[in-house]
């Protein structure tokens, strides 16, 4: 499940501003997340990233089990990014590099 405000255009979410695109979605496994984030279509955009982004010198991605049928928000979202920048990788927040288990 991927959070958007319609089907047409996933990048209007912008609620930390401008500057700052979000994409906020739910995966059954982490697995899953890596088979399409690393081996699909889709790395071929990944690898493109710089084209269209400035580096961020921060994390800027997150990692988080949630109980099955939970819809996590935005600012849940906030929440978990923060305390990966604070802690490093946890268990409530964490990386595909340091990945934990699902509790």
């Amino acid at each position: 499940m991927r959070r958007q405000p319609c089907a047409a255009d996933a990048t209007s979410l912008r609620p930390f501003g401008g500057d700052v695109m979000v994409n906020l979605s739910v995966w059954r496994s982490l697995e899953a997340l890596r088979e399409f984030t690393f081996r699909s279509g889709h790395l071929d955009i990944l690898r493109r990233r710089r084209e269209w982004f400035r580096p961020f010198g921060d994390a800027f991605a997150v990692v988080w089990w949630v109980p099955e049928g939970h819809v996590p928000t935005l600012g849940e979202a906030e929440e978990r990014l923060d305390l990966l920048r604070r802690e490093g990788p946890t268990p409530r927040a964490f990386t595909f590099r340091d990945p934990f288990p699902a509790s």
